[in-house]
């Protein structure tokens, strides 16, 4: 019986220590990866200044390149590890996002969104993250590889407007109710009683 528990104990002592090392080199995988793709960064903000500057490429009226060409790069453009090969490599936002210093989505979560953001209005490349378990892991990761400082992963998105029709229909909903559209405003006061 002895024999028995002392294999078991074994056993836990080999799986335990397994479990250790694989961690570490995931660790060291995803520190090592992180530090490629902020290196990478620097190398396409590099780039931008440098195209920009020189007048190389057409530029907008801030002097930053429109658009970015991984052939600038020769046979080594810049890569974000953290995500599968089979992203597209850069999305240029558009006109109305001009003064954005973020995409609106930040994690890459199909073969659809490419690895990279450029907002030639404000020469700001950005590298999405993969999607994490928890969005305070998304975030930390955002945030270390574009050296940025945000709460969270949905910081500072646009929030959807009301729906007009919802808001009518709340308000013809109510009125068969029996209720006024005081009753629905938040700001005025409940009556005494």
């Amino acid at each position: 019986m002895r024999w028995l528990v002392n294999t078991i104990a074994g056993l836990l002592t080999l799986s335990l220590a397994a479990g250790v090392v694989m961690h570490n080199r995931t660790e060291r995988r995803e520190r090592s990866a992180v530090a490629e793709v902020r290196a990478d960064l620097r190398r396409l903000e590099k780039e931008i200044r440098r195209r920009g500057a020189t007048g190389l490429v057409e530029v907008n009226g801030r002097g930053w390149p429109l658009t970015l060409d991984p052939s600038w790069f020769g046979d080594d453009p810049p890569v974000n590890r953290l995500l599968p090969p089979d992203r597209p490599w850069i999305e240029i936002a558009p006109p109305e996002h001009r003064d954005y210093l973020h995409p609106i989505v930040r994690q890459s979560y199909d073969e659809h969104v490419p690895a990279f953001w450029y907002n030639p209005a404000l020469g700001i490349v950005r590298a999405r993250v993969p999607v994490m378990v928890s969005d305070h892991l998304a975030t930390e990761l955002y945030n270390r590889v574009n050296n940025v400082a945000l709460a969270s992963i949905f910081e500072g998105l646009p929030m959807p407007e009301r729906e007009p029709e919802r808001a009518q229909n709340a308000v013809a909903g109510a009125a068969d109710a029996g209720l006024t559209e005081d009753d629905l405003d938040p700001t005025t006061p409940p009556p005494p009683g």
